[in-house]
Formats: structure tokens, sequence, C-alpha cells
């Protein structure tokens, strides 16, 4: 005959009971910095001739910055994509235009381009040398009042009456007849003599 034999209880039941038995399976997941949020600029739609060089100076710089780190293949094969995206350099444009751009770190906010920190001074250079940041006027300008001209004013509170380009009454107008003003009149064209 086979006498059954008792289990023991376990000397660990639970992390809750017990938690410097799982020290060892402890698992801290690294939380990931949050990305900064780029400012919303609208899609460009009508490019002017600084946009156009621009365009035109960011495309020669892609070609010629993959042909010199990886050949005249990669550019053939890959397109010059491999060093800047398509997409990245289509915002970098939208925010040249809109301004956005002055620093590296407004750059990599605006872009998040991998490589903003290995070639974001040359990109900063082109925006710069194609759209110049504008020159804001100082605050402490002198500037002229605006000449007000004499005439009729209405009065500050003073509500304006409506006339009526029928009858030329006051209260009402053509167009609009309430219900009362309505039975006003049917009651004096037919209480009139």
């Amino acid at each position: 005959m086979v006498v059954p034999t008792v289990l023991s209880p376990p000397e660990i039941c639970c992390d809750i009971h017990n938690p410097d038995s799982f020290t060892l399976y402890l698992v801290v997941i690294p939380l990931q910095p949050k990305h900064v949020a780029h400012s919303r600029i609208s899609k460009l739609t009508m490019s002017s001739l600084n946009d156009v060089a621009l365009i035109n100076a960011l495309e020669d710089w892609r070609e010629s910055t993959t042909i010199s780190l990886h050949g005249e293949g990669f550019l053939f094969d890959l397109r010059p994509g491999l060093v800047m995206p398509t997409k990245v350099l289509d915002r970098i444009i939208a925010c040249a235009h809109a301004h956005k751009i002055k620093t590296l770190a407004d750059l990599h906010k605006e872009t998040s381009w991998s490589s903003a920190e290995l070639y974001g001074n040359q990109i900063i250079n082109l925006i710069l040398h194609h759209i110049p940041i504008p020159t804001v006027a100082s605050p402490f300008m002198a500037i002229p009042l605006q000449q007000t001209v004499p005439g009729p004013t209405a009065a500050a509170g003073i509500k304006q009456r409506i006339h009526c380009s029928a009858c030329h009454g006051e209260g009402h107008n053509g167009t609009f007849t309430s219900s009362t003003s309505l039975m006003y009149t049917f009651l004096i064209m037919f209480l009139s003599p």
C-alpha cells in the first residue's frame, strides 16, 4: 500500500510576504524621455524665391554629403534621403519659412532629426544665409499718431434709432415687422377715418 506524503508549505509564498526573496527578479523599466512638442506650422503652399533657394541649397547639401560619406553608388541607389530624410527636409523648409529655426536646439526640437548634432550647424548656416532673421523695429521708436477726421460721431451709450425706408417712421424698418407692430399697423388702418 502506498502511503501519501504530506507536502510541507513552501518557505516563500509571495513577494508581498517575502520581498527580499524576489530582488533577483526585480526588473526596472527605464522611462523614455518625453518628446518635446514641435511648433504647429501650416503646410507651406506658396514658396518665395528665398524658400526655393533654400530648397536647392539643402538638396545640394544632401547630395554632396551623401557622396562624401558613402560614395556616388549610394547616392544613385539609396538617394540623398540616406543623410537627411525628405520628411525632415520638408519640415526644415516649413520651419525656416516661419523663422522657427535659429539654433541647434531649435533644429532638434522641430525636426527630431537623428543627425542634427553632426550636421546641424551646417544646416543652420544654410537657413540663415537664404532666409535671414527679420529685424524688429525698436519699440521706443516714435510713431506718429493718426489724424482724427472731424465729423458727426455717435455719442457713447446712445443707441441709434431705426428708420423705415417705406414709411420713414421710427422704430422699425421695412424688412422686419414683429407681430405687435403688425397688429398696431392693422389697428391704425381700420380705426383711422
